[in-house]
């Protein structure tokens, strides 16, 4: 069964790859995943996530799941986007699983 958690998540893959490879998420890009009500919890959990994605050592890029590289920005998003989507997209869903608990 699929629930909320599955949905948002696989919606915020992208943002937080992007917010892990240092590539400009716009504020939009947020809003229109799940709107304005909730764009402040995502764009936490999705900078959280995306900081552990990947190491940068001086312009390259290295995977944190499996620590491939060097890469550039657009390399490690198309391998984090291709490669670790769903272990990205479980992170996800337990953040905010643990966000949404903060809330009740």
């Amino acid at each position: 069964m699929v629930d909320a958690f599955s949905i948002i998540s696989e919606k915020v893959v992208d943002v937080a790859i992007k917010y892990g490879c240092e590539i400009t998420v716009q504020k939009d890009e947020i809003i229109s995943i799940e709107g304005v009500a909730m764009s402040d919890m995502i764009e936490a959990v999705a900078k959280r996530t995306g900081f552990w994605l990947s190491k940068k050592e001086g312009s390259s890029f290295f995977c944190n799941i499996c620590s491939k590289g060097p890469f550039t920005k657009r390399g490690l998003y198309l391998h984090l986007s291709r490669l670790h989507r769903s272990e990205i997209k479980r992170i996800i869903e337990e953040e905010l699983k643990v966000e949404v608990k903060k809330f009740t």
